[in-house]
């Protein structure tokens, strides 16, 4: 080990100890909480039991697997790993595995059409895909029509892709060592598609330095109640393998030490049971009309005890008043909500938190929805209305 300590311009940190790098997290936390749980999955939300949660030695080995299976099948660095999935316990580990050997993932969401998926898949080029079993029928005419293969299935429902080796199967007897592989903060590690609500879907290019940045950024909101950062247990039922949120919710869970909760789709009251079981602390529940129906659902099952909530994140609208005073009787008044609001591309966020605007949020909520202030991470872009 060689430290630059003279140079204080143009250093460039990529050895393991110094470096910046998404697939580093897992492995960092195994000097301070290698026993606890890092991620686990509700059931529906992972193909093989043994991924159902795993500690963060467990996640380290798991994902260094998978990044020498990668390796295994011929990939260099900056190679595009295409994901077809929708939240799962081994997409999360998937993320992590491209990210450790250097690769880009490129998630795609399942639900777009299947010219849209074809267009995207010619555009990144990639040289290997991971899909969900259940969605290959969905996928198979964009894959064929643009001539890609998958190269593992995720095997959720126990349903199998013929010729297609499962995640477990793929990873088996692969090393658990950390892959030997020169990364920098810069280099870019996701391409995470926007909506393209006005034309084709455009890639924002996600380095790990800036999902450090937003997760740690999130971390400080959080985390808030809690006595200390790794006791945050963090769920969320909304996308999280092809949409932004991975950046603030999955990577903030993971930087703080914490514990994340993956669902596979949001129901309200499988997520007001989750919430109760694994004593969750914070929550990214969504929509107002998400959060009005997990009220209704802690009403409905006074057997529920949400009081371990501490920080609710929703966003889209306004949330009214009335609703988060029926939030607050079920869970406490330690509750906090935090309306986001955001873009893949700058996902800083303005933040709301109706506690600090009482006024404001009684007298306009939900009719008018204040978007709050920006986080200091956000780009400078000129005045942005409050509204």
């Amino acid at each position: 080990m060689d430290p630059d300590v003279t140079t204080l311009r143009g250093r460039r940190a990529t050895r393991r100890w110094e470096r910046t790098s998404v697939g580093d997290v897992f492995e960092r936390l195994t000097w301070s909480y290698p026993d606890q749980i890092a991620v686990a999955g509700w059931p529906g939300a992972y193909g093989d039991q043994r991924f159902a949660q795993l500690t963060y030695r467990q996640a380290d080995q798991t994902a260094n697997r998978f990044a020498h299976a990668l390796a295994c099948a011929g990939l260099q660095p900056g190679a595009r790993v295409l994901l077809f999935c929708e939240n799962s316990v081994e997409a999360c580990l998937a993320k992590i595995g491209i990210a450790k050997a250097g690769m880009v993932a490129v998630p795609l969401n399942p639900n777009l059409a299947p010219d849209v998926v074809k267009h995207l898949i010619e555009l990144t080029e990639p040289a290997f895909a991971v899909v969900d079993a259940e969605l290959w029928p969905r996928a198979e005419p964009a894959f064929s029509a643009a001539g890609l293969c998958p190269g593992v299935a995720i095997t959720i429902g126990n349903t199998p892709v013929v010729g297609t080796p499962s995640f477990t199967e793929l990873i088996d007897g692969k090393p658990d060592t950390e892959p030997d592989t020169e990364i920098h903060g810069d280099d870019i590690w996701e391409l995470l598609f926007t909506s393209g609500t006005t034309s084709m879907p455009k890639a924002a290019m996600v380095s790990h330095h800036s999902t450090y940045l937003a997760a740690m950024n999130f971390a400080l909101s959080l985390t808030r109640g809690l006595t200390v950062e790794s006791d945050l247990r963090l769920a969320t039922f909304l996308p999280v393998t092809y949409h932004v949120g991975d950046q603030i919710f999955m990577f903030s869970a993971f930087f703080s030490g914490g514990s994340l909760l993956i669902g596979r789709k949001p129901v309200p009251d499988v997520v007001a049971r989750a919430v109760d079981a694994r004593r969750i602390t914070a929550l990214w529940a969504g929509s107002p009309q998400f959060v009005a129906a997990l009220a209704d659902e802690f009403e409905a099952h006074l057997e529920f005890d949400p009081t371990s909530l501490r920080v609710l994140v929703y966003g889209w609208g306004a949330l009214a008043p009335e609703l988060l005073d029926r939030l607050v009787q079920r869970c406490g008044p330690e509750l906090v909500a935090m309306g986001i609001f955001g873009q893949t591309e700058a996902i800083a966020c303005h933040r709301f938190w109706p506690a600090k605007w009482p006024e404001v949020h009684g007298a306009t909520a939900p009719q008018t929805n204040y978007v709050g202030v920006p986080s200091p991470r956000t780009p400078d872009i000129g005045p942005v209305s409050g509204r």
